[in-house]
């Protein structure tokens, strides 16, 4: 017989098959409230911890200067370098040394490291300062006062003739000029020596230009057919860091890697003084627009000024925290440039002796310096690729110009 099909609802319907299920009271329940942990594996562990390293590894300060890294190393009795490891790689290796377990090596070089801090903060505070100057040198500096007010008149003189020219007149010079420019090409080639050449520089009067080499050798060359004249040596026995002749005839100046300047006489062809002080390598040397002054910049961190007739020192100047490589004279003679490596510029008063303007805005080393003739502008060339324009009168920079990609090094003048 076939089953029936009921219709309705199944409340009133029994189920057998759950009434023979024994059912759990709730109270019967036990429920743990304490949660049994799980020792967690070895290689969980290890995670664990190097992940615990890295966190407190991040809240390390560690220095940036490679210098200071290996100082550090060094302290916590660890190599300083291992194989193929550059600055950066030995950098995160003292952060992993310094939170797997070394915090106590980290809290003394910390303590170390302020107290460094606190002593070079003490310099940096320090009230400035003076030193006795000779009486060669306040003679110096009241001469320059009246030389650098005769030489102002006189170049205001000049803007005021250039600016008053009719505009017609101004640009059909400055297309004489570009034209000019276009139509330069090589005239003559020469072999200059056997070591590279450092520096060049032309004679006041355009006949002659000396240069200077590696193996510390000037050379005299006709400026007509690029012939030898004279060779000066017996002084640089090391690379020649520059040459210049005086602006008023024709003594000419070189400096070498050693810290020697040398004064040469192109009549008597040979070396009529030696100017000795400075302690490090002199990478330039600059005449005074008078030509009774030089100036001389040096990686000892100064630049000084000489008196070419006496042939002493009159005046020793600090200032920058790194070489100074690059030196100009303003062509009133008031004022004085210097670039160095610390990526900074100074402007400094000839007649007071102190810096009134200090360049900023370069991020690397500046390596060439040059004042305008007429206008109160100059012109730096740094290691960062860039030229920038600094108005003296503002005390502003006024343009930046993109001049090279990747040249370490090159020069400005106006």
């Amino acid at each position: 017989m076939s089953n029936r099909i009921h219709f309705g609802s199944l409340n009133d319907v029994s189920h057998e098959d759950t009434n023979d299920i024994e059912g759990v009271a709730l109270e019967e329940i036990k429920a743990s409230h304490s949660p049994q942990l799980v020792e967690p594996t070895a290689l969980q562990s290890l995670y664990l911890s190097e992940r615990q390293a890295k966190q407190r590894g991040k809240q390390l300060a560690i220095p940036t200067d490679d210098r200071i890294v290996k100082s550090w190393l060094r302290g916590i009795k660890e190599p300083i370098t291992v194989f193929a490891e550059g600055p950066y790689d030995r950098r995160e290796r003292l952060r992993t040394l310094l939170s797997s377990g070394k915090r106590e090596q980290y809290q003394k070089l910390l303590d170390v490291a302020g107290l460094e801090t606190k002593q070079e903060e003490q310099v940096d505070d320090s009230e400035e300062f003076f030193v006795p100057g000779s009486r060669e040198l306040e003679e110096t500096r009241r001469w320059l006062v009246e030389y650098s007010l005769k030489r102002s008149q006189e170049r205001l003189n000049q803007e005021k003739e250039y600016r008053a020219q009719p505009p017609e007149k101004v640009q059909r010079q400055r297309s004489e000029l570009y034209a000019k420019m276009r139509g330069f090409e090589l005239v003559a080639s020469q072999v200059g020596g056997e070591r590279p050449i450092s520096s060049c520089s032309f004679s006041p009067d355009g006949g002659v230009f000396a240069t200077g080499d590696f193996g510390g050798v000037c050379r005299i060359w006709s400026a007509e057919d690029c012939t030898l004249i004279c060779e000066l040596e017996g002084v640089h026995s090391s690379r020649i860091g520059s040459v210049v002749f005086s602006p008023v005839d024709n003594t000419l100046a070189s400096c070498d890697n050693e810290g020697k300047i040398a004064l040469w006489s192109l009549q008597q062809e040979k070396a009529t003084g030696e100017l000795r002080g400075h302690t490090g390598r002199v990478s330039q040397v600059a005449f005074h627009p008078s030509g009774r002054l030089l100036g001389s910049a040096s990686f000892d961190h100064s630049w000084r000024l000489w008196d070419v007739e006496r042939q002493c020192e009159l005046q020793l100047q600090e200032g920058h925290s790194r070489h100074v490589y690059s030196m100009a004279f303003h062509p009133d003679g008031a004022l004085a440039a210097t670039g160095a490596l610390d990526s900074h510029g100074r402007i400094w008063d000839l007649r007071l002796g102190r810096a009134i303007w200090t360049l900023q805005g370069h991020i690397k080393a500046i390596l060439s310096l040059d004042f305008h003739p007429l206008l109160p502008t100059i012109a730096t060339g740094s290691e960062d690729g860039t030229v920038r324009i600094w108005d003296l009168r503002k005390l502003l920079p006024t343009h930046v110009l993109p001049a090279q990609s990747s040249v370490p090094d090159f020069g400005v003048q106006i």
